[in-house]
């Protein structure tokens, strides 16, 4: 597939539009399903977006990146407030800081790997695939992550509250 040039902002920037929006609605999920559970459905949707992107016509790919927005977004609210409340009180700010290293080195990442797309001036620009490799990667995190993840304490004590004020 080859996207044309005034096409090329769009995709680039749809993602962010799909991420202000599941960023506004993360809170009502992370409080309603839990924060594991969010995660997870931010994950599911992250690989439906990555399907999307890979195999389907110009749209479909612009739907696909409105959908990686979206799980993005959600990741972006939830998975702190995961680490904050699985955390121990002193040892809170240390992992909030490999959580934001860790998004560092996945920005890092994506630019090495954009690095060896081509350009206009290459000869196989419009013909290569490689785009499809960058946009692949998510899926390699995304399989194994928040699986083995327990639900926080405190959404639990809140579950726990709200099912004996409803009693």
């Amino acid at each position: 597939m080859c996207i044309r040039d005034r096409n090329i902002g769009l995709v680039t920037s749809i993602l962010a539009l799909g991420a202000a929006i599941g960023a506004y609605l993360s809170g009502i999920l992370a409080s309603r399903y839990g924060r594991r559970l969010s995660m997870i459905i931010a994950d599911i949707l992250t690989l439906v977006g990555v399907f999307l992107t890979l195999f389907s016509s110009t749209f479909v790919m612009l739907l696909g990146r409105v959908v990686l927005g979206f799980a993005i977004g959600i990741n972006t609210s939830v998975v702190p407030l995961y680490i904050r409340e699985i955390s121990p009180a002193q040892l809170a700010g240390i992992t909030g800081c490999f959580h934001q290293f860790s998004i560092s080195v996945g920005i890092l990442s994506s630019l090495l790997l954009g690095w060896k797309t081509p350009t206009e001036s290459d000869s196989d620009y419009g013909t290569s695939n490689y785009w499809k490799l960058m946009f692949a990667v998510p899926i390699i995190p995304v399989s194994y992550t928040h699986l083995r993840a327990h639900e926080t304490p405190e959404h639990l004590v809140c579950r726990l509250l709200l099912e004996k004020k409803k009693k």
